[in-house]
């Protein structure tokens, strides 16, 4: 029976202050359960190695990890060292085989605001002592400013292996005395086969020889004879019996060929192995009559074949279809008629519905390869609409299947087709969007979802209250019932659609309700105004910084009329000046300071939220210093302390916590650990100019003046550009 498998840990590469891996021994995980968690800025991956008290079968690995500390993979390893010895630890790691038994891949746990801790189980089969757990980098979040990752709790379940000396006797075997049984099994099978061929082929030339045919009417003619005379005394009898027409046993013919039928019976039941050659249209199912009345039109257009590889059971031949008429359509030598356009909606009718992906996907592109060259002049628009209705809520009803690849096809297939000329002329996509949410009322939240994230991907590519896209009212109608569904995912999307339709029409907000006190006691809708009040905001700021530019052209139109009155010369201004006719110093002047003031505004407010060391700016300088700044780098040993990378090796050598165990070699002026010095020197043989030093994080020679660092640590530097990168 399994159950839970005591373990000890024997290795773990590193490990924080009071979280040491030790604890997981306990396996007991409740609120106070710490766990084991890396050390600080720890390089990855991770290693934790468990020692079980017996070799085991295991069944099931659990592992609970940390609610913001969490690894974005687990790998999971196995292995049984061949010289077992507890003593020695490290050399039967060192000896021992692992075998690597897959990956677990842990969620960011964002979706619970890092409140939860995820807890995985893997079903694995494996014989083992040892269990190895490489733990990859973390997910990046606010919480976690250590880069660090953490469990919280370990469980193996399965069954402790019994003893093999206990066993031994159960597990030998006597190869000879079973080679012995197979050759006599094999010998009595291939006597048997003969045994019956010759008693068939003996049979077959009895009966046809005439010795056979002789005696056998000599026996069975008078016995014939007789039962005629019975049954003419029986006709002449009082009461007379019912006349039976009788089969004519009589000839000898007739005898002799019913024992060759019987023969050839018994010899074709020994000819089983035959080579046969099979068609592969052969194979297709014939239809019943339900399946033809669907595929009339299939049959009248592309013939019984197509039809039966439609409603066949096998994918391949759907695939089939399906690839063929791609290659039909996307041919430049053909139009699709009315007709065929009538047969092939029915044929997506029926694809689109497929639960085989590959088929379904090669569906989606017939459907696009469709739309684009549906003749809708020849159908005309009502029936046009029709059709591109009924085969886009098909595919749009399936965005809530919890397959995510065929969700991923669906929306980008949607978003594609929107572009489409014909969907443009009908607008129809919209209308079915608000239908299909409409229509349900218990409409599934991942369903939901989706239609939220094709609405806003629509309103980025169409707008709204144009020809072909959403108007104002089809979408707050279904944002206003969405923002309100218990699903968080659904409310985070319908947030999300929701400021994207607020970029293109304010008066949106007149659907929500008022701004005041009672409003805001609701969490959803005092973090939409304060949302909306930021989005204020920037668009003044970017309306304000248009307006200084605008000005500050102006300014310097004016300056130019002013020096042309001057000196009274011919000036050429520019186009959008011609206008001006009489221009005073006093207009000038005012304008000019109007400008200046302007600016200074617009440059204080700049200047406050720029990074003096960078040049960008941000809105949360703290955060950029820490995360984003390309010339700024925490320390490693520090922690706690942010260094410029062009002064991290003074840092090291002067300011750092740990600067006695660090020295500044005398040719490059790297700052070196003591305890490396020596190899270093043996290393370094270039002498560097006064002007030169060395990048404290690739070792490249960089020339110290500022533009010269800046341009190395944006564009040249990798383990620079690899850390930002990771940041973001």
């Amino acid at each position: 029976m399994s159950t839970i498998i005591p373990y000890k840990v024997v290795y773990s590469s590193s490990y924080d202050d009071g979280y040491i891996a030790k604890d997981l021994e306990n396996q007991v995980c409740d609120s106070s359960s710490k766990g084991w968690q890396s050390a600080r800025f720890c390089v990855y991956p991770q290693e934790i190695v468990l020692m079980l008290n017996k070799t085991a079968r295991i069944k099931k690995v659990q592992i609970l990890s940390h609610h913001c500390n969490i690894a974005s993979k687990i790998e999971i390893f196995v292995g049984s060292p061949s010289n077992f010895d507890r003593n020695s630890i490290e050399n039967m790691l060192s000896a021992c085989k692992f075998n690597r038994l897959g990956y677990v891949i842990m969620s960011s746990n964002k979706d619970s605001d890092f409140k939860a801790r995820e807890l995985k189980s893997v079903h694995v089969t494996a014989d083992c002592l040892l269990v190895k757990f490489i733990i990859h980098e973390h997910y990046v979040n606010q919480l976690n400013i250590y880069n660090q990752v953490s469990i919280i709790g370990i469980n193996i379940i399965g069954e402790i292996i019994e003893d093999e000396s206990l066993n031994t006797k159960y597990k030998k075997k006597d190869f000879m005395q079973s080679e012995h049984i197979q050759n006599t099994t094999d010998f009595l099978i291939t006597q048997g086969f003969n045994k019956v061929d010759t008693d068939v082929i003996h049979r077959h030339q009895v009966t046809h020889s005439p010795d056979f045919l002789k005696n056998s009417s000599s026996v069975i003619l008078p016995s014939l004879n007789l039962i005629e005379k019975k049954d003419e005394s029986l006709q002449s009898s009082k009461y007379p019996l019912q006349s039976t027409e009788l089969p004519n046993i009589y000839k000898n013919n007739f005898i002799v060929s019913k024992s060759e039928s019987s023969l050839e019976k018994k010899l074709n039941l020994n000819n089983f192995i035959h080579d046969v050659e099979i068609d592969a249209d052969s194979c297709l199912p014939n239809l019943n009559e339900k399946e033809e009345r669907e595929s009339s039109t299939i049959i009248d257009v592309f013939g019984m074949n197509m039809a039966q590889k439609l409603f066949s059971k096998s994918w391949k031949h759907r695939l089939e279809l399906v690839t063929k008429l791609r290659a039909e359509i996307s041919s430049t030598d053909h139009s699709i008629s009315v007709d065929e356009a009538c047969a092939i909606s029915s044929i997506l009718f029926k694809i689109l519905q497929d639960q085989v992906f590959v088929v379904f996907n090669e569906g989606l592109n017939l459907l696009k390869d469709f739309l684009l060259n549906i003749p809708h002049k020849s159908l005309g628009r009502g029936e046009t609409s029709v059709v591109a209705e009924k085969l886009l809520s098909i595919i749009l009803k399936r965005t809530g299947d919890s397959n995510s690849r065929l969700r991923v096809a669906i929306s980008d297939a949607v978003i594609e087709i929107s572009l489409f000329p014909v969907l443009k002329i009908i607008g129809t996509l919209p209308d079915i969007i608000v239908k299909l949410v409409k229509k349900k009322k218990n409409l599934s939240w991942r369903l939901l979802k989706s239609q939220l994230k094709i609405m806003e991907a629509l309103i980025k590519s169409l707008g709204l209250n144009t020809s072909g896209g959403f108007s104002t009212e089809q979408v707050m109608s279904i944002l206003t019932v969405s923002l309100e569904h218990p699903n968080n995912e659904v409310r985070e999307a319908s947030l999300s659609c929701f400021f994207e339709a607020y970029h293109y029409v304010k008066d949106i907000r007149s659907y929500l309700p008022p701004d005041n006190p009672s409003s805001r006691k609701n969490p959803l809708y005092n973090k939409i105004f304060d949302m909306l009040e930021k989005a204020d905001e920037s668009l003044e700021m970017k309306q304000t910084r248009f307006q200084a530019k605008h000005i500050q052209s102006k300014d310097f139109q004016l300056e130019t009329i002013d020096t042309a009155n001057k000196n009274k010369s011919n000036v050429i201004l520019p186009s959008n000046c011609m206008n001006v006719k009489v221009l005073t110093k006093e207009a000038i002047s005012q304008c000019s300071g109007a400008v200046k003031a302007l600016s200074i505004g617009l440059e204080d407010e700049y200047i406050s939220k720029m990074c003096v060391f960078c040049g960008n700016s941000e809105n949360d300088l703290d955060i950029h210093y820490w995360k984003s700044c390309f010339m700024l780098k925490p320390c490693d040993i520090c922690c706690q302390v942010v260094v410029e990378i062009c002064g991290m090796n003074k840092h090291l050598v002067e300011a750092c916590e740990d600067k006695k165990n660090y020295q500044t070699c005398g040719k490059c002026h790297l700052s070196v650990k003591c305890t490396d010095f020596r190899q270093h020197l043996e290393q370094c043989k270039d002498l560097l100019k006064s002007d030169q030093v060395v990048c404290p994080l690739c070792f490249c020679v960089v020339i110290d003046n500022e533009q010269n660092w800046i341009e190395h640590l944006k564009n040249l530097c990798p383990p620079n550009i690899f850390r930002l990168k990771v940041a973001k």
